[in-house]
Parts: C-alpha cells; sequence; structure tokens
C-alpha cells in the first residue's frame, strides 16, 4: 500500500472521528437539556399541587423523597419547622446557588473544564437553573416558590462574565408579600403582585409573589412559566417569553404605580396589610427633644434636620414590641424621626402637629434597630397609625396572617 493511500485513510478516519465527537457531543448537550425541562416540568406541577395553608407535612415527606438527588436544608428539618430548596441546574454548573434566605452557599460553581463553555454553549447548551422551595411549620406547608434561570449570549472570561445577562422569572408564595412602598395595588388586590425589577445590573427579572389567600385562578397564572426557554434553540430574551404568566400583570403594575399619589393615604396605607407584610410592629412615644441621654451617635438622628419643617420632627423611643421583637438593643434608644408625611399626616390620616411628650403611636417597619442604626425607619409613609384599640386589632390580624414572620 501507498504512502498516499495510507496518508488518505488516516485523514479520513480523523474526519470521521471528529464529526462523530461533535455529534456526539451534540446529542449529549441536547439530550441533558431537554432531560433538566422534563424535570423542571415536573417539578412545577409537583409545586401547583401544593395548597399553601392546607398540605401537610406528609405532603411535604413525598416531595422530599422524590428530589433527595436535588434537595437540601440547613440545620434540621422537622415537622415543626422545615425550610426545603430543590436546585436542578445544566451539566456545567457555572454558578453558586444559595440556601435562601441567609445566603449561605449550599453548591459551588463548577471551576474545571472552563474552555469548554465556549463550545458547550456553540452546540446549544444554555447555563440554568431551576430551583424551587418549600416552608414547613407545625405540620403544614404555608410557602412555595418556583423560579428559572437562564444565561443569554454568555461568554466566560476567567471568572467574570461580560457582555451577557441572566434572564430570570419567579414566583413566590409567601405569608406575607412585601409591600415596602405605598404600591397602589394595595387598593386593588391585596393579595398578591408582580413586577420587573426595576434595577438589576447584567440581569432582566420578573418577579411574582402571592399569598395563600389568593383566588386559585391567579396562582393559577402566576405559576404559568414557559419552560422551552430551556431548550429553545433561538434564546429567550425577555420577561414576556421566559414568564407570560407575570408579565402582562407587571407592565399593569407598573401603569399603576406611575400615577399613584405618593401619600394617598388613608386609602392605600392598609394598616392591616402593612402589619402583615413589614417585618417589625411596635409601640412608640414621643419624647421631650431635649433629651440626650443614649441618644443616637449619628447627629442627624439627634437634632432637627437644618432645612426642615420643625412642626413635623419628634423625638421617638419604642417602649413596646408587637412583632419580631422589634425593641432596639438598648430599651432607652431614641432617636429622631419626621413622624408620618411632609404634609403632617399619619398613615390612617390623623394630623400628628399637635403630638407631645408621651403621645403613643404605632409604628410599622422593616430594618431592625440597634444603638448604632443610621437607616431611617420611616417606611415610604406607611409606617405610623395613631394609636387606637381599633388599629391595634388591626395589626393583631395582620401579623397572624403572616404565619412565618419569624422566619424572616
Amino acid at each position: 500500500m501507498s504512502i498516499r493511500k495510507i496518508l488518505w485513510r488516516v485523514v479520513r478516519w480523523m474526519a470521521l472521528s471528529v464529526v462523530v465527537l461533535v455529534v456526539g457531543l451534540f446529542v449529549f448537550v441536547q439530550v441533558q437539556q431537554h432531560l433538566l425541562r422534563w424535570r423542571a416540568e415536573r417539578l412545577l406541577n409537583e409545586i401547583r399541587s401544593i395548597e399553601m395553608g392546607k398540605s401537610t407535612w406528609s405532603d411535604a415527606q413525598k416531595l422530599m423523597n422524590e428530589w433527595g438527588e436535588w434537595g437540601g436544608y440547613e440545620s434540621s428539618c422537622t415537622s415543626e419547622r422545615c425550610d426545603y430548596q430543590i436546585a436542578m441546574e445544566d451539566e456545567f454548573r457555572v454558578f453558586p446557588i444559595y440556601f435562601m434566605p441567609n445566603g449561605h452557599i449550599w453548591k459551588e460553581p463548577r471551576e474545571c473544564c472552563r474552555w469548554l463553555f465556549k463550545p458547550y454553549q456553540v452546540l446549544g447548551g444554555r447555563y440554568e437553573l431551576v430551583d424551587a422551595r418549600i416552608q414547613v411549620k407545625d405540620g403544614i406547608i404555608w410557602t412555595k416558590s418556583f423560579g428559572i434561570s437562564t444565561f443569554v449570549n454568555p461568554i466566560f472570561q476567567k471568572i467574570e462574565w461580560q457582555n451577557q445577562y441572566m434572564l430570570s422569572g419567579d414566583v413566590d408564595g409567601e405569608t406575607h408579600i412585601s409591600s415596602f412602598k405605598v404600591w397602589p395595588y394595595l387598593l386593588h388586590h391585596p393579595e398578591y403582585s408582580a413586577e420587573i425589577v426595576p434595577i438589576c445590573t447584567g440581569c432582566k427579572i420578573i418577579r411574582a409573589t402571592f399569598s395563600p389567600y389568593t383566588e386559585i385562578k391567579v396562582q393559577d397564572q402566576f405559576l404559568d412559566f414557559n419552560l422551552s426557554c430551556l431548550t429553545r434553540w433561538m434564546e429567550c430574551k425577555s420577561g414576556e417569553e421566559i414568564y407570560p404568566g407575570a408579565w402582562k400583570l407587571a407592565k399593569e403594575e407598573e401603569k399603576l404605580y406611575a400615577n399613584a399619589s405618593e401619600y394617598d393615604a388613608p386609602r392605600l396605607c392598609n394598616i392591616e396589610l402593612y402589619a402583615r407584610d413589614y417585618k417589625y410592629a411596635a409601640v412608640a412615644e414621643v419624647i421631650p427633644m431635649n433629651q440626650t441621654q443614649n441618644a443616637s451617635p449619628y447627629k442627624w438622628q439627634n437634632e432637627i434636620p437644618p432645612d426642615s419643617d420643625a412642626s413635623l420632627w419628634r423625638r421617638i423611643r419604642i417602649i413596646k414590641s408587637l412583632k419580631n421583637h422589634a425593641m432596639p438593643n438598648n430599651p432607652e434608644y431614641s432617636r429622631v424621626e419626621m413622624i408620618g408625611n411632609s404634609k403632617g399626616l399619619l398613615s390612617d390620616g390623623v394630623s400628628m402637629k399637635k403630638f407631645k411628650p408621651e403621645d403613643k403611636f404605632i409604628l410599622l417597619f422593616e430594618y431592625g434597630l440597634d444603638d448604632s442604626d443610621a437607616v431611617s425607619i420611616t417606611p415610604s409613609g406607611c409606617g405610623y397609625y395613631s394609636y387606637t384599640e381599633e388599629n391595634l386589632a388591626a395589626v393583631e390580624r395582620g401579623i397572624k396572617r403572616d404565619v412565618l414572620s419569624d422566619a424572616w
């Protein structure tokens, strides 16, 4: 046999080997992508079947037994208290997975074989994550969540992502719906919300939240994900594509918020709903402005700010916690706050200009206080209410609806 024939045979076999390798890799990439989608569809159906406030520990155990290979939890998991998560990724696992809401890393990202990331993309691979979560308290499942994320046009360079973004759709069934602003949805549908996250560098996120009291048809709408985004050859590039169930409502929310009056208090500031949604509730009292003992180390918290309407500012002290240990570390700690809003009204429309020392009011806020805290506790105009039996009863009703308030 001539040398030319031998060389031709070698070249032919090498070319054939390359073709087989490429075809094999293509098949592998597509199979694992479709397998992830199939599992995601099964998991989404199981999350849909869970009824918050009704499904039991037995239902939770069934879910954990089926998805144990992809499941995890921190500390302990019993019928008294369990926060269980399920997370599945594509084979390359390029980003870490965190326990929610504690933020501890659960699964580290893959560090090896990064030279294959680009060929993986060329063969139709996507860097994707599917996750779900349930929370159990006293034998009942009270919350559930589901989300998908996919990277669009990824270019991997060392450990930094460039010229790409993460596209995500997430839904959280919670006992509170995190209304940290004067959202106008409180007038129309106080049990659920949807938003396109406005500030997110390198990502596009659409998020929905609903409470156990949300009507079933709305819950079904919020669990409508386009899981074909996990396997499509042409990538999904917008929230409307990946999460159509929440997109329409989120756009309607933007219009409502744009047209809402900033301080349409008492219409928007429903005390029962805010007591459910804010982490802390307390009774506070007005104390003399000249009191300096145990005051904040931050000067602006001890004195009336310059160029302000002095009639709107008071020195206050928390005297009783109503929700989640709202008392500061130092019980004598006090600070200056602008009670209510620029119109001098509490959140229920009562004028506060006549407030004098020893007068009490109800305070709702989101961030805990300590002796060095420098963050204002004023929660966008919906955190100050007159101290009445009616309002105290409304706060109590709201707190009872936030079954997992102590799990924040």
